[in-house]
């Protein structure tokens, strides 16, 4: 086994056949376990993925409000250059 010298894992190994992985209790148990992992993880993976896309979008946004702003003070200072 590639971790077989680990303790965390030896231990782990154990509770698993005190549980008796081969009873219900222990695959309910343990098949429960591996579902509320993998939902977490992509629950957690998810809202770092809307994170980043709102980031994304606001940051966006706020270039192109600034260019709105910036072309319309350009503008009117054009505007304004021009007939005074």
């Amino acid at each position: 086994m590639f971790c077989s010298n680990n303790r965390l894992l030896k231990m782990v190994i154990q509770v698993h056949l005190k549980l008796g992985l081969s009873s219900r209790l222990g695959v309910c148990a343990h098949t429960c376990a591996v579902l509320m992992g993998g939902v977490a993880f992509w629950c957690v993976f998810f809202a770092l993925l809307q994170d980043y896309f709102l980031f994304l979008t606001v940051n966006l946004l706020w270039n192109s409000a600034q260019r709105c702003f910036y072309m319309m003070y350009f503008n009117l200072f054009k505007i304004l250059y021009i007939y005074i």
